[in-house]
């Protein structure tokens, strides 16, 4: 968490547990910007750890994960003519199960990289929503009152990060 003296917002950089488990799996598609399930779960342990939810509490498992081959790339390489000469792969997890849910209410403003965050966050979360919006809205995060808001920022949507 990256904290300053301006503001109470916490800022939860993902980069050093991405850097922690690169040499364990995949955690991007080699034809895609975006994290894998991998990745995802990763993000969403972390997430959870910071915002005071032990994962343990709530699945009854960790879950293993296997690379499967894609039968079709994803969007860097279809921008290519030839786009047969790479293989990627989807980290496939071993199925979670669920022991316990929270009622607590998560509002997560995504664009397309954080969509995966839902496959682990979701099951825990009986109130949660993710919300795909092309800018934040403050407005929304006061009607909604939840107990956390989460705002995926990538670094190439940067621009204007905290601006009302």
């Amino acid at each position: 968490i990256v904290q300053n003296n301006r503001t109470n917002i916490q800022i939860l950089d993902l980069r050093p547990t991405l850097l922690e488990n690169k040499n364990k799996n995949l955690l991007f598609y080699k034809t895609d910007t975006h994290w894998n399930r991998y990745g995802a779960y990763l993000g969403a342990k972390t997430i959870l750890q910071i915002l005071g939810y032990d994962i343990q509490n709530y699945y009854q498992n960790d879950p293993n994960f296997t690379q499967k081959k894609l039968v079709e790339p994803k969007d860097l390489v279809t921008l290519m003519t030839d786009y047969n000469i790479f293989d990627d792969y989807e980290m496939i997890p071993t199925p979670l199960v669920v022991k316990n849910t929270s009622p607590d209410k998560i509002r997560v403003f995504v664009v397309s990289f954080g969509l995966p965050l839902n496959e682990y966050l979701e099951p825990i979360f009986s109130n949660m929503r993710f919300i795909r919006l092309p800018e934040f809205s403050y407005d929304l995060v006061e009607k909604e009152q939840a107990r956390f808001v989460i705002w995926e920022i990538v670094g190439r949507y940067g621009t204007n990060l905290f601006h009302p």
